[in-house]
C-alpha cells in the first residue's frame, strides 16, 4: 500500500477536491481508512478504500513558498487593508 502520511496533501477519485491527511490507520492487511480535510472547502472526509483504490491516490509534492514581491507593495496592501477595518475597533 502506498505510504500516506498526516499533512500529505491527495488527488484522487475519492474526493472532488485536493485534500490534506489528519490521519491514515490501516485496518487489516488490504484496507485503509483516511481522515482528511479539503483545501478549498474545509470539508472532512474519511473514506475507507480497498488496497486498489489506494493505488489510485497521487501524493502531491508541496514546494516551497517563495515571495518574490518588492516590500513596498506589500506594505500598501497590508495598510489598505488595516484602513478598511480601522472601524471596527475606532472609539
Amino acid at each position: 500500500m502506498a505510504q500516506v502520511q498526516p499533512s500529505n496533501i491527495l488527488k484522487g477519485p475519492f474526493w472532488p477536491e485536493r485534500v490534506r491527511v489528519i490521519s491514515a490507520t490501516s485496518i487489516g492487511r488490504n484496507q485503509m481508512r483516511i481522515e482528511a480535510v479539503g483545501l478549498k472547502t474545509q470539508r472532512f472526509y474519511n473514506p475507507l478504500l480497498s488496497e486498489e483504490d489506494v493505488r489510485l491516490i497521487e501524493i502531491l509534492k508541496e514546494g516551497p513558498f517563495a515571495f518574490s514581491s518588492d516590500g513596498e507593495s506589500l506594505f500598501l496592501y497590508l495598510e489598505s487593508h488595516r484602513i478598511r477595518n480601522a472601524f471596527q475597533f475606532g472609539a
